[in-house]
């Protein structure tokens, strides 16, 4: 991917755009779901928008995510707009797959780890709680599972706040 570092290129963003580009997602979930015996669940996902939002900042994968906790940290407001733009676009890519259905989805913030506590609350919780938020409105009845890797102490907070129906877990939870 190309970086997105600048507002110009949180602006190109269309989130509209993305149904067509994941329609087989969507076709493979309905026939997953199809295949399935009775009382088997099948389980939607997608990355976090702090998730997302590393790899389209960095253009790659990263174990430190420099420039996108930079970006965050110079301007948060433009750093904000792309969340903003993720939190619309991942919540319509879950209600999507609940639609082919899936049973229940899970939100993975595999790099939630890197943030600092007010940034966790900021970058992780926060989204997450919008995106989930949305979703119940729209699907009272599914779970919603999140999964803020990295997140350690911070976890049982980020339950709280977000009003996730369930959450995995890794080796930075205290048991």
């Amino acid at each position: 991917l190309e970086p997105i570092r600048t507002g110009a290129g949180v602006a190109a963003l269309d989130p509209a755009t993305i149904h067509e580009r994941l329609s087989p997602v969507y076709e493979t979930v309905s026939r997953v779901a199809g295949a399935l015996p009775d009382g088997t669940a099948l389980i939607g996902f997608a990355g976090s928008p702090w998730t997302v939002a590393c790899y389209m900042v960095e253009g790659h994968g990263s174990k430190e995510f420099q420039e996108t906790r930079l970006w965050a940290l110079r301007d948060p407001q433009v750093f904000g707009a792309l969340i903003d733009v993720l939190v619309e676009a991942t919540t319509a890519y879950l209600s999507h797959q609940i639609e082919a259905g899936a049973h229940a989805v899970q939100l993975f913030d595999s790099w939630s780890g890197v943030l600092s506590e007010d940034q966790f609350t900021r970058w992780c919780m926060a989204p997450t709680r919008a995106i989930v938020s949305q979703l119940k409105q729209r699907y009272p009845d599914v779970p919603v599972i999140g999964f803020p890797r990295g997140g350690g102490a911070k976890t049982a907070d980020y339950v709280a706040f977000t009003g996730i129906d369930g959450v995995g877990i890794d080796t930075s939870m205290p048991v």
